[in-house]
Protein backbone atom coordinates (compact mmCIF):
# COMPACT_ATOMS: atom_id res chain seq x y z
CA UNK A 1 0.00 0.00 0.00
CA UNK A 2 2.61 2.64 1.23
CA UNK A 3 4.73 1.23 -1.90
CA UNK A 4 2.82 2.71 -4.22
CA UNK A 5 2.09 5.84 -2.54
CA UNK A 6 5.60 6.15 -2.39
CA UNK A 7 5.69 5.69 -5.87
CA UNK A 8 3.07 8.12 -6.66
CA UNK A 9 4.90 10.79 -4.33
CA UNK A 10 8.49 10.10 -6.46
CA UNK A 11 6.01 10.45 -9.90
CA UNK A 12 4.93 14.10 -8.61
CA UNK A 13 8.58 15.24 -7.74
CA UNK A 14 10.06 14.33 -10.81
CA UNK A 15 7.64 16.03 -12.82
CA UNK A 16 8.99 18.84 -15.36
CA UNK A 17 6.56 21.90 -13.69
CA UNK A 18 8.41 23.98 -16.93
CA UNK A 19 5.97 22.56 -19.14
CA UNK A 20 2.93 23.79 -19.30
CA UNK A 21 3.10 25.79 -16.20
CA UNK A 22 -0.70 27.17 -16.98
CA UNK A 23 -2.18 23.82 -15.61
CA UNK A 24 -0.66 23.95 -12.55
CA UNK A 25 -3.20 25.36 -10.73
CA UNK A 26 -5.53 22.38 -11.42
CA UNK A 27 -2.86 20.30 -10.23
CA UNK A 28 -2.30 22.26 -7.22
CA UNK A 29 -6.34 21.63 -6.41
CA UNK A 30 -5.97 18.33 -6.94
CA UNK A 31 -2.97 17.83 -4.44
CA UNK A 32 -5.06 19.38 -1.71
CA UNK A 33 -8.04 17.41 -2.50
CA UNK A 34 -5.20 14.06 -2.04
CA UNK A 35 -3.78 16.16 1.23
CA UNK A 36 -7.14 16.11 2.83
CA UNK A 37 -7.52 12.86 1.97
CA UNK A 38 -4.92 11.27 3.43
CA UNK A 39 -5.44 13.49 6.52
CA UNK A 40 -9.03 11.95 7.01
CA UNK A 41 -7.02 8.33 6.69
CA UNK A 42 -4.65 9.51 9.13
CA UNK A 43 -7.64 10.76 11.59
CA UNK A 44 -9.66 7.24 11.00
CA UNK A 45 -6.45 5.21 12.45
CA UNK A 46 -5.86 7.43 15.19
CA UNK A 47 -8.58 6.45 17.37
CA UNK A 48 -8.12 2.53 16.88
CA UNK A 49 -4.61 2.50 17.61
CA UNK A 50 -4.81 4.62 21.10
CA UNK A 51 -7.55 2.13 22.15
CA UNK A 52 -5.03 -0.57 21.87
CA UNK A 53 -2.41 1.24 23.97
CA UNK A 54 0.51 0.43 21.62
CA UNK A 55 2.19 3.46 22.65
CA UNK A 56 1.70 2.69 25.92
CA UNK A 57 5.36 1.11 25.58
CA UNK A 58 6.98 4.55 24.87
CA UNK A 59 4.70 6.96 26.42
CA UNK A 60 2.37 7.99 28.62
CA UNK A 61 -0.57 8.76 26.38
CA UNK A 62 -1.23 8.78 23.24
CA UNK A 63 -0.91 12.25 22.40
CA UNK A 64 2.62 11.98 24.07
CA UNK A 65 3.36 9.26 21.77
CA UNK A 66 2.08 11.81 18.35
CA UNK A 67 4.22 14.04 20.02
CA UNK A 68 7.55 12.21 19.52
CA UNK A 69 6.98 10.16 16.32
CA UNK A 70 6.02 13.18 14.52
CA UNK A 71 7.42 16.30 16.22
CA UNK A 72 3.80 18.08 16.56
CA UNK A 73 3.75 20.81 18.94
CA UNK A 74 1.70 19.68 22.30
CA UNK A 75 -1.40 21.74 20.58
CA UNK A 76 -0.84 20.11 17.34
CA UNK A 77 -1.17 16.60 18.77
CA UNK A 78 -3.61 17.18 20.98
CA UNK A 79 -5.91 18.88 17.97
CA UNK A 80 -5.08 15.81 16.01
CA UNK A 81 -6.98 13.33 18.34
CA UNK A 82 -9.42 15.91 19.40
CA UNK A 83 -10.41 15.27 16.03
CA UNK A 84 -9.83 11.58 15.54
CA UNK A 85 -12.10 11.04 18.19
CA UNK A 86 -14.88 13.48 17.34
CA UNK A 87 -15.15 12.22 13.18
CA UNK A 88 -15.73 8.82 14.54
CA UNK A 89 -19.56 10.00 15.66
CA UNK A 90 -20.32 11.83 12.64
CA UNK A 91 -19.63 9.11 9.85
CA UNK A 92 -21.73 10.94 7.36
CA UNK A 93 -19.50 14.30 7.67
CA UNK A 94 -16.27 12.02 8.16
CA UNK A 95 -17.21 10.44 4.32
CA UNK A 96 -17.33 14.46 2.75
CA UNK A 97 -13.38 14.43 4.68
CA UNK A 98 -12.93 11.16 3.31
CA UNK A 99 -13.83 11.91 -0.28
CA UNK A 100 -11.21 15.06 -0.07
CA UNK A 101 -14.38 17.57 0.13
CA UNK A 102 -13.35 19.36 3.19
CA UNK A 103 -10.07 19.73 5.22
CA UNK A 104 -8.48 19.10 8.71
CA UNK A 105 -9.47 22.96 9.71
CA UNK A 106 -13.41 22.31 8.92
CA UNK A 107 -13.12 19.26 11.77
CA UNK A 108 -10.93 21.53 14.31
CA UNK A 109 -14.34 23.66 14.29
CA UNK A 110 -16.70 21.21 14.14
CA UNK A 111 -14.77 19.25 17.28
CA UNK A 112 -14.99 22.73 18.71
CA UNK A 113 -18.40 24.02 18.09
CA UNK A 114 -20.19 20.05 18.84
CA UNK A 115 -19.20 20.91 22.35
CA UNK A 116 -21.75 23.57 22.82
CA UNK A 117 -24.35 20.49 21.63
CA UNK A 118 -25.34 17.57 24.08
CA UNK A 119 -24.10 14.55 23.31
CA UNK A 120 -27.24 12.64 22.32
CA UNK A 121 -27.97 15.45 19.64
CA UNK A 122 -24.45 14.76 17.50
CA UNK A 123 -26.00 12.19 15.33
CA UNK A 124 -29.01 14.49 13.95
CA UNK A 125 -26.90 17.01 13.50
CA UNK A 126 -24.39 15.00 11.18
CA UNK A 127 -26.63 15.06 7.87
CA UNK A 128 -26.86 18.88 8.03
CA UNK A 129 -22.85 19.24 8.56
CA UNK A 130 -22.36 16.92 5.47
CA UNK A 131 -24.06 19.06 3.37
CA UNK A 132 -23.41 22.25 4.28
CA UNK A 133 -19.72 22.32 5.20
CA UNK A 134 -18.26 21.25 2.04
CA UNK A 135 -19.75 25.05 0.93
CA UNK A 136 -18.14 26.78 3.96
CA UNK A 137 -14.82 27.63 4.75
CA UNK A 138 -13.56 26.17 8.72
CA UNK A 139 -14.48 29.35 9.60
CA UNK A 140 -18.06 29.83 8.45
CA UNK A 141 -18.75 26.55 9.80
CA UNK A 142 -18.28 27.22 13.20
CA UNK A 143 -20.26 29.90 13.44
CA UNK A 144 -23.08 27.98 11.88
CA UNK A 145 -22.61 25.16 14.41
CA UNK A 146 -22.77 27.95 16.76
CA UNK A 147 -26.40 29.09 15.31
CA UNK A 148 -27.38 25.28 15.11
CA UNK A 149 -26.49 24.96 18.70
CA UNK A 150 -28.62 28.02 19.83
CA UNK A 151 -31.39 26.92 17.51
CA UNK A 152 -31.37 23.40 19.61
CA UNK A 153 -31.36 24.66 23.10
CA UNK A 154 -34.21 23.96 24.98
CA UNK A 155 -34.15 27.89 26.16
CA UNK A 156 -32.33 30.03 23.78
CA UNK A 157 -29.36 32.28 25.36
CA UNK A 158 -28.78 35.53 24.86
CA UNK A 159 -26.36 37.24 22.04
CA UNK A 160 -24.52 38.59 25.03
CA UNK A 161 -24.35 35.19 26.20
CA UNK A 162 -23.60 33.55 23.12
CA UNK A 163 -20.63 36.48 22.76
CA UNK A 164 -19.10 35.36 26.06
CA UNK A 165 -19.20 31.50 24.95
CA UNK A 166 -16.80 32.13 22.32
CA UNK A 167 -14.61 34.30 24.10
CA UNK A 168 -10.71 32.92 23.22
CA UNK A 169 -7.66 33.65 24.27
CA UNK A 170 -4.56 32.05 23.89
CA UNK A 171 -0.34 32.96 24.67
CA UNK A 172 2.33 30.65 22.87
CA UNK A 173 5.98 31.21 21.97
CA UNK A 174 6.58 31.20 18.77
CA UNK A 175 9.48 31.33 15.79
CA UNK A 176 12.65 33.30 16.93
CA UNK A 177 11.27 33.13 20.94
CA UNK A 178 8.27 35.43 20.00
CA UNK A 179 5.01 35.59 21.98
CA UNK A 180 1.77 34.99 19.62
CA UNK A 181 -1.38 36.15 21.14
CA UNK A 182 -4.57 34.53 19.36
CA UNK A 183 -8.11 35.49 20.56
CA UNK A 184 -11.61 36.87 20.50
CA UNK A 185 -13.05 38.97 23.25
CA UNK A 186 -16.52 40.18 23.48
CA UNK A 187 -17.40 43.91 23.01
CA UNK A 188 -17.44 44.94 26.37
CA UNK A 189 -13.59 43.49 27.35
CA UNK A 190 -12.41 44.36 23.65
CA UNK A 191 -13.94 48.06 24.29
CA UNK A 192 -11.87 47.63 28.03
CA UNK A 193 -8.75 47.01 26.05
CA UNK A 194 -8.76 49.73 23.08
CA UNK A 195 -9.28 51.76 26.12
CA UNK A 196 -6.29 51.14 27.69
CA UNK A 197 -4.34 50.68 24.60
CA UNK A 198 -5.27 54.09 23.56
CA UNK A 199 -4.13 55.67 26.71
CA UNK A 200 -1.09 54.15 26.69
CA UNK A 201 -0.07 54.73 23.18
CA UNK A 202 3.15 57.08 22.99
CA UNK A 203 3.54 58.88 19.67
CA UNK A 204 6.72 58.39 17.83
CA UNK A 205 10.22 58.86 18.92
CA UNK A 206 12.40 61.14 17.18
CA UNK A 207 13.94 59.10 14.06
CA UNK A 208 11.14 56.46 15.00
CA UNK A 209 8.28 55.35 12.59
CA UNK A 210 6.00 52.70 13.32
CA UNK A 211 3.65 51.06 11.70
CA UNK A 212 0.28 50.36 13.53
CA UNK A 213 0.03 47.40 14.68
CA UNK A 214 3.71 48.26 16.23
CA UNK A 215 2.47 51.08 17.77
CA UNK A 216 -0.57 49.10 19.35
CA UNK A 217 1.98 46.83 20.52
CA UNK A 218 3.94 48.53 22.19
CA UNK A 219 0.83 50.31 23.88
CA UNK A 220 0.06 46.93 25.20
CA UNK A 221 3.87 46.41 26.83
CA UNK A 222 3.18 50.02 28.14
CA UNK A 223 0.04 49.01 29.95
CA UNK A 224 1.21 45.75 31.30
CA UNK A 225 4.46 47.88 32.75
CA UNK A 226 1.89 50.37 34.67
CA UNK A 227 -0.16 47.34 35.59
CA UNK A 228 2.21 45.40 36.98
CA UNK A 229 4.76 48.21 38.67
CA UNK A 230 0.98 49.17 40.72
CA UNK A 231 1.01 45.21 41.95
CA UNK A 232 -2.70 45.86 41.84
CA UNK A 233 -2.78 42.29 40.44
CA UNK A 234 -3.47 38.98 43.12
CA UNK A 235 -0.51 37.27 44.24
CA UNK A 236 1.01 34.43 42.25
CA UNK A 237 2.62 32.02 44.22
CA UNK A 238 2.95 34.29 47.18
CA UNK A 239 3.80 36.73 45.32
CA UNK A 240 2.85 39.78 43.16
CA UNK A 241 3.06 39.14 39.61
CA UNK A 242 6.35 40.60 38.10
CA UNK A 243 9.01 39.41 35.68
CA UNK A 244 11.89 36.69 36.01
CA UNK A 245 14.81 36.86 34.75
CA UNK A 246 17.43 34.56 35.30
CA UNK A 247 20.71 36.56 34.71
CA UNK A 248 24.18 34.55 34.99
CA UNK A 249 25.86 38.15 35.96
CA UNK A 250 29.46 36.98 34.13
CA UNK A 251 27.52 37.17 30.83
CA UNK A 252 26.55 40.58 31.35
CA UNK A 253 29.46 42.37 30.50
CA UNK A 254 29.76 44.58 26.80
CA UNK A 255 32.23 42.06 25.38
CA UNK A 256 29.69 39.47 25.84
CA UNK A 257 26.63 41.84 24.10
CA UNK A 258 29.41 42.98 21.36
CA UNK A 259 30.20 39.48 20.31
CA UNK A 260 26.09 39.38 19.85
CA UNK A 261 26.19 42.28 17.72
CA UNK A 262 29.90 43.54 16.49
CA UNK A 263 28.59 46.97 14.65
CA UNK A 264 32.84 47.21 13.41
CA UNK A 265 32.27 44.16 11.59
CA UNK A 266 30.98 44.54 8.03
CA UNK A 267 28.42 42.35 7.42
CA UNK A 268 29.49 39.36 4.91
CA UNK A 269 26.58 37.45 2.52
CA UNK A 270 26.62 33.97 3.54
CA UNK A 271 27.30 33.20 -0.13
CA UNK A 272 30.53 34.93 -0.13
CA UNK A 273 31.80 32.93 2.85
CA UNK A 274 33.41 29.62 2.31
CA UNK A 275 31.81 26.24 3.22
CA UNK A 276 33.87 25.84 6.05
CA UNK A 277 32.98 28.73 7.56
CA UNK A 278 29.19 28.36 6.56
CA UNK A 279 29.30 24.19 8.02
CA UNK A 280 30.85 26.26 11.38
CA UNK A 281 27.78 28.51 11.58
CA UNK A 282 25.34 25.96 11.34
CA UNK A 283 27.09 23.63 14.38
CA UNK A 284 26.94 27.01 16.31
CA UNK A 285 23.17 27.36 16.09
CA UNK A 286 22.64 23.64 16.35
CA UNK A 287 24.30 23.76 19.41
CA UNK A 288 23.29 26.72 20.80
CA UNK A 289 19.42 24.90 19.86
CA UNK A 290 20.76 21.71 21.77
CA UNK A 291 21.52 23.74 24.78
CA UNK A 292 18.07 25.59 25.12
CA UNK A 293 16.39 21.93 24.89
CA UNK A 294 19.01 20.66 27.16
CA UNK A 295 18.69 23.23 29.54
CA UNK A 296 22.28 23.75 29.92
CA UNK A 297 21.94 27.16 28.52
CA UNK A 298 23.89 30.71 29.77
CA UNK A 299 22.03 33.33 28.13
CA UNK A 300 19.64 35.48 29.66
CA UNK A 301 16.54 33.30 30.17
CA UNK A 302 12.55 34.61 30.67
CA UNK A 303 11.04 32.35 33.37
CA UNK A 304 7.64 32.05 30.85
CA UNK A 305 8.73 32.77 27.00
CA UNK A 306 12.29 31.21 27.42
CA UNK A 307 16.20 32.72 26.50
CA UNK A 308 16.74 36.16 26.04
CA UNK A 309 19.34 38.79 24.18
CA UNK A 310 22.27 40.12 26.87
CA UNK A 311 21.09 44.07 25.51
CA UNK A 312 17.56 43.41 26.56
CA UNK A 313 18.91 41.91 29.71
CA UNK A 314 21.17 44.82 30.40
CA UNK A 315 18.23 47.33 29.64
CA UNK A 316 16.02 45.39 32.33
CA UNK A 317 18.80 45.42 34.97
CA UNK A 318 19.02 49.24 34.33
CA UNK A 319 15.85 49.95 36.69
CA UNK A 320 13.99 46.73 37.86
CA UNK A 321 13.82 44.75 41.09
CA UNK A 322 16.88 42.59 41.70
CA UNK A 323 16.59 39.38 43.98
CA UNK A 324 20.08 37.78 44.65
CA UNK A 325 20.06 34.11 44.02
CA UNK A 326 23.10 32.50 46.17
CA UNK A 327 24.15 28.68 44.51
CA UNK A 328 26.93 26.78 45.55
CA UNK A 329 28.14 24.03 42.57
CA UNK A 330 26.01 25.71 40.64
CA UNK A 331 22.51 24.75 42.27
CA UNK A 332 20.59 27.41 44.21
CA UNK A 333 20.61 27.65 47.40
CA UNK A 334 18.96 30.69 48.77
CA UNK A 335 17.55 34.06 47.67
CA UNK A 336 18.60 37.46 49.43
CA UNK A 337 16.09 40.35 49.81
CA UNK A 338 15.24 41.85 46.49
CA UNK A 339 15.94 45.62 46.02
CA UNK A 340 14.99 47.78 43.50
CA UNK A 341 17.60 49.31 41.49
CA UNK A 342 16.74 52.89 41.45
CA UNK A 343 15.22 53.67 44.88
CA UNK A 344 12.12 55.84 44.85
CA UNK A 345 14.08 58.79 46.29
CA UNK A 346 16.04 59.04 43.50
CA UNK A 347 13.00 58.17 41.14
CA UNK A 348 11.27 61.33 41.97
CA UNK A 349 14.45 63.85 41.67
CA UNK A 350 14.70 62.10 38.05
CA UNK A 351 10.96 62.98 37.10
CA UNK A 352 11.70 66.40 38.22
CA UNK A 353 15.32 66.80 36.40
CA UNK A 354 14.33 64.86 33.54
CA UNK A 355 10.88 66.47 32.37
CA UNK A 356 11.72 64.81 28.20
CA UNK A 357 13.73 61.92 27.09
CA UNK A 358 17.50 63.59 26.90
CA UNK A 359 18.33 61.82 23.93
CA UNK A 360 19.72 64.63 21.63
CA UNK A 361 16.84 65.63 19.22
CA UNK A 362 13.91 63.61 20.78
CA UNK A 363 11.90 65.51 23.62
CA UNK A 364 9.43 62.64 24.39
CA UNK A 365 7.63 63.75 27.55
CA UNK A 366 9.00 62.20 30.74
CA UNK A 367 5.62 60.26 31.75
CA UNK A 368 6.96 58.32 28.53
CA UNK A 369 10.57 57.25 29.44
CA UNK A 370 12.32 54.95 31.17
CA UNK A 371 15.36 55.05 33.81
CA UNK A 372 18.89 54.34 32.08
CA UNK A 373 21.89 53.92 33.57
CA UNK A 374 24.10 56.31 30.90
CA UNK A 375 27.37 54.18 32.76
CA UNK A 376 25.81 50.81 32.83
CA UNK A 377 24.50 49.19 35.41
CA UNK A 378 25.99 45.74 34.27
CA UNK A 379 29.60 47.01 33.40
CA UNK A 380 29.69 48.72 37.30
CA UNK A 381 27.84 52.08 37.20
CA UNK A 382 26.83 53.88 40.36
CA UNK A 383 23.79 54.71 40.88
CA UNK A 384 23.62 58.56 41.36
CA UNK A 385 21.71 61.45 39.59
CA UNK A 386 25.16 61.63 37.75
CA UNK A 387 24.95 58.25 36.03
CA UNK A 388 20.94 58.21 35.49
CA UNK A 389 19.11 60.20 32.49
CA UNK A 390 15.28 59.21 31.62
CA UNK A 391 15.24 58.07 27.89
CA UNK A 392 12.05 56.62 25.55
CA UNK A 393 11.74 52.95 25.27
CA UNK A 394 13.12 53.79 21.93
CA UNK A 395 16.07 55.20 22.78
CA UNK A 396 16.84 52.76 25.45
CA UNK A 397 17.14 50.22 23.35
CA UNK A 398 19.36 52.05 20.75
CA UNK A 399 20.99 52.68 23.79
CA UNK A 400 21.89 49.32 24.62
CA UNK A 401 21.91 48.01 21.02
CA UNK A 402 25.62 48.44 21.34
CA UNK A 403 25.65 50.86 18.13
CA UNK A 404 26.19 54.10 20.21
CA UNK A 405 28.59 55.26 22.67
CA UNK A 406 26.58 57.80 25.07
CA UNK A 407 28.67 61.21 26.36
CA UNK A 408 27.80 62.51 29.38
CA UNK A 409 28.62 66.42 28.97
CA UNK A 410 26.52 67.31 31.91
CA UNK A 411 24.16 65.77 34.88
CA UNK A 412 21.17 64.40 32.52
CA UNK A 413 22.81 66.01 29.52
CA UNK A 414 24.13 63.59 26.92
CA UNK A 415 25.91 63.49 23.22
CA UNK A 416 25.31 60.55 21.31
CA UNK A 417 28.24 58.68 19.08
CA UNK A 418 27.92 56.18 16.55
CA UNK A 419 30.53 53.39 17.90
CA UNK A 420 32.51 53.23 14.57
CA UNK A 421 36.37 51.66 15.98
CA UNK A 422 37.35 48.98 17.32
CA UNK A 423 38.56 51.23 19.90
CA UNK A 424 35.42 52.31 20.83
CA UNK A 425 34.41 49.11 21.72
CA UNK A 426 35.95 48.84 25.29
CA UNK A 427 33.04 51.18 26.96
CA UNK A 428 29.44 52.41 26.38
CA UNK A 429 29.57 55.67 28.07
CA UNK A 430 32.17 58.20 28.97
CA UNK A 431 31.91 61.04 32.15
CA UNK A 432 33.66 64.63 32.05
Amino acid sequence: MFELLDAALRELAAADLSVAPGSLGDEVCELYVRKHRLEAQIARRLPFYERSGGWAEEQISCGGWLRTQTTLSHGQAASQLKVARTQERLPQLAGCWQAGRISFAHWQAVADGLRLLPEELWGEVDAPLAVVAPAMTARELGDYLRELAQALMPTPKTKDETRKESRRLSVSTGFNGMTQVHGQLTPEVGEKLRAALSAASRPDSDGELRMPNQRQADALEAALDRLLEAELLPADGGRKPHISLLVPLDRLDLASQLAEHDPTRPATPATLLTAEQRAELIATVTRELDAERAGTSRRPRFSWTGPSGIATARRLCCDGALTPIFTRGGQPLDAGRGSRTVPAALRALLDVRDAVCIWPGCGMPGRWTEIHHLWFWADGGPTNADTLGKVCDHHHDAAHSGRWIVVVTAPGVIRVEPRTSPASRSTASSFP
